[in-house]
């Protein structure tokens, strides 16, 4: 049995460390990159797509999402979808057809 002394000197601190580290990699690592881009799961699977700030400001609009179960999608984002993600909205648009199924993604801006 954890005694409140053993607790509060040596697994709340190593608890707050492990729990702390994690969630400020996950904001640095996220604002980083100025765009978070969430694809939705479709026929019983899902993809990851990372998606620059910088690459969209250089004029890129093709991405490719990550491949998973022998296939992959792509998304073209139109001068609309950027400008609304640039003026902080939320762009979503549909991924390209493969495997007779399609993804749903959403892209927004963080500050």
């Amino acid at each position: 049995m954890l005694t409140p002394l053993r607790w509060n000197t040596i697994f709340f601190p190593l608890l707050l460390t492990v729990c702390g580290s994690a969630i400020l990699s996950c904001y640095r690592e996220r604002n980083s990159e100025g765009l978070e881009a969430l694809v939705q799961p479709a026929a019983g699977h899902e993809h990851e797509v990372k998606i620059r700030l910088s690459q969209v400001d250089s004029g890129i609009r093709t991405f490719n999402l990550e491949p998973t179960l022998g296939h992959t999608h792509n998304i073209i984002l139109s001068e609309e979808m950027v400008q609304t993600i640039k003026d902080g909205g939320i762009a979503e648009l549909e991924s390209s057809l493969e495997m007779y199924h399609t993804h749903i993604v959403r892209i927004e801006k963080f500050f």
